[in-house]
């Protein structure tokens, strides 16, 4: 696989906001730029091509969401990249975490797919005339358990995954109540005065019964 890199003129540039790691990267990028033009390279320069040519691949394959494409079946791989464009645009992928849990999003979806088409092929066999016949041995009874579980297993990594990444874009609000009157579930009997009033004058024709 053939991966192309293309390199916009401001990325070499420090921006004033950059923390380390982004300074870092940026002077990856024009050391690797700069060998790259070169049209013969020393044996160590030529290894030094290499190494940086791994991690700028590395680090734009992690920023634009080609790792969840790459192990999407192939005919998933347009709609993953969907996905994860959808899901970058909402969340602005500003932080590893996000990017990360965006990825892992796509991943899971694509892989949830891929279950549900295993799920469909072994479920039924149909013949010419639209026939279906079941196939009941335990083998492939057993195989479709296995399907039927990698499918509700990849839907729960969807929903804990998008909880995690709405939680870290929005925390939840968590309200603490500091003076509480009543617990749930006590009754309180209106005939009966409180015992803070027994000596607050006006107050004696306030009967105290209870049944």
């Amino acid at each position: 696989m053939t991966t192309t890199i293309v390199i916009k003129g401001e990325e070499l540039y420090k921006k004033p906001e950059e923390i380390d790691h982004e300074d870092n990267d940026r002077q990856r990028l024009e050391k690797f730029r700069f060998l790259d033009k070169k049209k013969k390279r020393s044996k160590d320069e030529e290894a030094e091509h290499k190494e940086l040519e791994d991690k700028v691949i590395s680090k734009y394959m992690l920023s634009n969401g080609s790792l969840p494409k790459v192990f999407a079946d192939t005919d998933l791989q347009r709609f993953a990249s969907r996905i994860h464009e959808e899901l970058a645009s909402q969340y602005i992928l500003d932080t590893p975490l996000k990017r990360i849990l965006v990825d892992r999003v796509t991943s899971a979806w694509s892989m949830a797919l891929s279950y549900e088409r295993m799920f469909k092929l072994c479920k039924y066999k149909n013949d010419a005339d639209g026939n279906f016949t079941w196939n009941c041995s335990n083998e492939r009874t057993g195989y479709l358990k296995e399907v039927r579980k990698g499918i509700e297993s990849a839907n729960d990594q969807i929903l804990r995954l998008t909880q995690a990444l709405q939680n870290l874009v929005q925390p939840p609000i968590q309200v603490k109540a500091t003076n509480a009157f009543f617990a749930q579930n006590q009754q309180v009997n209106q005939s009966v005065t409180p015992k803070d009033l027994d000596n607050v004058p006006g107050t004696e024709n306030n009967a105290k019964t209870t049944a």
